[in-house]
């Protein structure tokens, strides 16, 4: 009939989503519930839920967002989800775990091989970061 509506159809799979049928809207867009699914598990997204990485315009489900999109650890590169620390000069972030770690006696940084690529203790006590090696002014260390 000329006039009638155009069949709605799902975003994905572009078959018709009939009256009465369940369908989800995201995206400005209209999709059965087994089409819309994470960019990168592709698992369906229950009732719609997901986090929409701003890059790529794609729909994530939570642990597949956090496992790639997510900042990581600076010392052990698990993905930062909750409180972290960062250097206060240089903005490195890592884990509260961490927070017990040595520090460098130059920069403050935690001293790891991710980090800062380990460092050095000197006779005095003072530890100081590989990065900060070419600054540090050692002692007699005789």
């Amino acid at each position: 009939l000329p006039g009638a509506p155009a069949a709605i159809k799902c975003a994905r799979c572009t078959r018709s989503i009939g009256p009465g049928d369940v369908y989800l809207e995201a995206m400005n867009q209209l999709w059965h519930p087994q089409c819309l699914t994470c960019a990168a598990c592709n698992k369906p997204l229950p009732e719609g839920a997901f986090i929409m990485d701003e890059q790529s315009q794609k729909p994530f489900c939570n642990p597949c967002f956090i496992h790639h999109h997510a900042e990581r650890c600076g010392v052990c590169a698990k993905p930062l989800t909750g409180q972290c620390l960062t250097t206060f000069h240089w903005g490195d972030k890592y884990c509260v775990e961490h927070e017990q770690m040595e520090k460098c006696y130059c920069c403050g940084r935690p001293v790891c091989n991710t980090l800062t690529g380990g460092g050095v203790r000197y006779r005095d006590g003072r530890l100081v970061c590989n990065i900060c090696m070419t600054q540090a002014s050692p002692v007699d260390d005789q």
